[in-house]
């Protein structure tokens, strides 16, 4: 067993556990090492006060290694304080009144005490990956802790005892417990490591498949939305430098000016892309600050302010301005004018945008886009804010969108600890709603 633990633990330093079942083979083998020098009479007192502390510990290591397996926190004050409880009384029963039988009541109630907060935790933390491996255990510990109840009903009820190493059917029942259940134990635990490093390997595959995802919808946008204004815009230079172009005044400005929007669209969403691949390497800062709510959110309206107008929307600023938040300026901005800018795509002309803050906890504020535009269906409502999803659906006006300022807009809310959602239906418009901390101590009315 401490070959085997000391193997998985140098092995399998991501899971936490094997440390202390090592720890549990130790003190195993010590406390049997301990019996058979029983018989010495000068080691006898060194033996009945270390043996039974010893098994205890060792059963205390069981339960803090299923606690660290399941990551749960160790109270280890409280731990350290119940044991030290128990060598007082123990030692109190054989200094002061020299008492075996008490000594072993003791003992048993210990052990007992551990094995039932070490089934509790593993009820408690099972999963689908492991809860046959975790079944199997509860069982193994559930017949430890009954033969120690057994063995515990049989001294109080003023059952003899045979002598230690006697051959009786008590005492192959507590060697069958103490080397075959033992034994048991330990496999068990070694399989709860295995299947913990099976699920990890698995998540991570998983992991990589995203990633693909990711990447695939990546190569994707910069194929279809940059390589087609390009083409675009390589095609107007070059008709407009030929020899024999016979262009007016007015045909130059006009195709200049589509010129000059497919490049802004271009830029913009080199922007978005420059922006996401920032973020996915962590290498966004976030300054945190507070920060009055309506005038971010007039900053970032500011921006859009062109766009809405050439569609003849409206934008209704409603946000209660006795609001702070706090925040990073640049992201919250960025949130709001990707959501604004959205909006205004998906609003037909002479239709308007409400942006309003809606209800708050006293921890957090809500924040409303809303709009009168076109919805959306159920089905690209359940693909948004997904990488890996393509929407690429046309705006009112034949604008293109890509899908990926959502997907920034989710990134940047959740790293401010929010969340971001929406609600819609084809033909009545949409809503998105974020969420955003609120100033220390602030709790306006919504």
């Amino acid at each position: 067993m401490i070959l085997v633990f000391s193997y998985q633990y140098l092995a399998a330093r991501s899971v936490k556990g094997p440390g202390w079942w090592l720890a549990w083979s130790v003190a195993e083998t010590t406390s049997s090492l301990l019996m058979l020098i029983r018989g010495v009479p000068e080691l006898l007192p060194v033996v009945i006060l270390l043996q039974n502390p010893i098994i205890v510990a060792g059963s205390v290591f069981i339960f803090i290694g299923v606690v660290s397996f399941f990551e749960r926190k160790v109270s280890f004050r409280k731990i350290l304080a119940w044991f030290s409880l128990y060598y007082i009384l123990h030692v109190f029963f054989f200094l002061v009144i020299d008492d075996s039988n008490i000594r072993t009541i003791i003992l048993y109630l210990g052990l007992i005490t551990t094995i039932i907060l070490s089934l509790a935790v593993l009820y408690r933390n099972k999963t689908r990956s492991i809860a046959m491996t975790v079944n199997a255990l509860s069982i193994i510990l559930s017949l430890h802790g009954l033969i120690y109840i057994l063995r515990l009903i049989m001294i109080v009820a003023g059952i003899e005892s045979p002598t230690m190493f006697s051959s009786s059917p008590v005492n192959f029942v507590i060697y069958f417990d103490a080397l075959i259940v033992g034994l048991l134990l330990a496999f068990g635990f070694i399989m709860l490591v295995n299947q913990r490093l099976n699920n990890e390997i698995v998540m991570a595959g998983e992991k990589l498949k995203q990633l693909n995802a990711e990447k695939d919808k990546f190569l994707s946008i910069i194929a279809h939305d940059l390589v087609s204004p390009f083409n675009y815009i390589l095609g107007m230079t070059d008709m407009m430098v030929e020899k024999d172009c016979r262009l007016t005044s007015d045909d130059y400005r006009k195709n200049a000016t589509m010129l000059n929007s497919s490049a802004r669209k271009t830029y913009n969403l080199l922007q978005n892309l420059l922006q996401w691949s920032r973020l996915e390497r962590g290498l966004m800062p976030f300054n945190h600050a507070e920060y009055k709510l309506v005038g971010l959110v007039n900053k970032s309206l500011s921006a859009v302010e062109e766009g809405a107008r050439a569609k003849k929307i409206g934008i209704i600023n409603v946000v209660s301005d006795d609001i702070i938040i706090f925040t990073d300026s640049a992201a919250f901005e960025t949130i709001l004018r990707n959501l604004a800018s959205n909006a205004i795509k998906f609003t037909a002309g002479g239709g308007k945008i409400i942006i309003s803050s809606g209800k708050t906890d006293g921890k957090m504020v809500e924040i409303s886009v809303k709009d009168t535009g076109i919805g959306m269906s159920s089905e690209i409502l359940s693909n948004l804010f997904r990488i890996d999803s393509q929407i690429n659906r046309q705006g009112t006006e034949g604008e293109l969108s890509t899908g990926l300022g959502l997907i920034i807009c989710k990134e940047f809310v959740e790293k401010g600890s929010g969340r971001i959602w929406a609600t819609s239906e084809e033909g009545r418009g949409s809503e998105f709603c974020f969420t955003v901390p609120l100033s220390t101590g602030m709790t306006p009315d919504a």
